[in-house]
């Protein structure tokens, strides 16, 4: 490893360590964990956060906080590098509204920064969550629905329909289901309904040809095992049902995510502190030259699919 490289890994760890120092400095807890992404990234924490502040007469909610991850995780592929990842909730009853910020780099040489906001809509009530949410990528404009990327137009914008159910707290099992229902999704077949290509080649020629819309789907399983000293660790497992953008659009049924988290929350008078770590394992078409790329050499545009093996540090702050 050259000393660039060497530099970025050690500010990465620095940054770690010293949340986990201040944490360990801290130590009060009495709460259960933070979800810790969006409703389109939380595919691997718990449904519950710990610190929606609810005024009892009115039944106004708002959950205000951030993370810093070392590696943007997202349903079995590494999509980024070091990244601040704030989050902003708002409800009223059971319904709700939030946005999820990513700002980071799109690999660990901070060669390209690649923001993203997601926006939701979501009601929530006896255990199921229903949320509608755009992600939006700044290359795009927002709330463009259309495929045009599938020439070459450019559209990373995605929507989705998220639904979930969570037993209780006695009873941590959860059942998620992910629909892309707008923007870039799809595949090009023949006349005959062959598959020929993913819908977002380069050069995809509509001549003679057609672009079917996937609907890409992810289903995913999980329970929170609940230990001493307020520590949880999440069990996830992430599946897709159906040709897809996370088997880019190859095969049909495939297992894309296995995961374990370790998660410890601090509670303060003020705010919340969280420190956790996640292993995330893609066993879809998984070999000895793809199980782990070089952190390095990773490009999200390029190689997103090729590391199948990953992980994660981060800390976060809660109000």
């Amino acid at each position: 490893m050259n000393k660039h490289n060497t530099r970025h890994f050690s500010l990465i760890n620095a940054l770690i360590i010293i949340g986990a120092l201040f944490c360990f400095g801290h130590v009060r807890a009495d709460d259960t964990i933070v979800a810790t992404d969006s409703p389109a990234k939380a595919t691997d924490s718990p449904a519950k956060a710990i610190n929606s502040r609810t005024t009892e007469k009115i039944g106004f909610t708002y959950t205000v906080g951030a993370n810093i991850v070392s590696s943007y995780l997202w349903r079995g592929f590494a999509v980024g590098g070091l990244s601040f990842q704030p989050d902003f909730n708002i409800g009223y009853g059971g319904l709700s509204i939030g946005a999820w910020w990513n700002i980071g780099a799109t690999d660990h040489n901070f060669r390209k920064f690649f923001p993203e906001v997601d926006v939701y809509l979501r009601f929530s009530r006896w255990g199921f969550t229903i949320d509608l949410v755009h992600m939006h990528y700044f290359n795009s404009k927002f709330f463009d629905f259309s495929q045009k990327s599938i020439y070459g137009k450019g559209n990373a914008n995605n929507t989705e329909l998220h639904l979930s159910y969570r037993i209780s707290d006695k009873i941590p099992f959860i059942v998620e289901w992910y629909t892309h229902i707008g923007s870039e999704d799809g595949y090009v077949v023949d006349q005959q309904g062959n598959f020929l290509c993913k819908a977002l080649s380069e050069g995809a020629d509509p001549t003679g040809k057609s672009v079917k819309r996937a609907f890409s789907s992810y289903l995913q399983l999980g329970y929170d095992f609940a230990l001493p000293y307020d520590i949880t660790i999440p069990i996830r497992l992430g599946m897709t049902p159906w040709r897809s953008r996370y088997t880019q659009y190859e095969g049909t049924f495939a297992v894309c995510c296995i995961s374990a988290s370790i998660e410890k929350v601090f509670r303060f008078e003020h705010f919340n502190l969280k420190i956790f770590g996640r292993a995330m394992f893609n066993p879809d078409r998984v070999n000895k030259d793809n199980i782990i790329v070089n952190l390095w050499q990773r490009n999200w545009q390029v190689n997103q699919y090729n590391s199948h093996l990953n992980g994660t540090l981060g800390v976060g702050i809660w109000l």
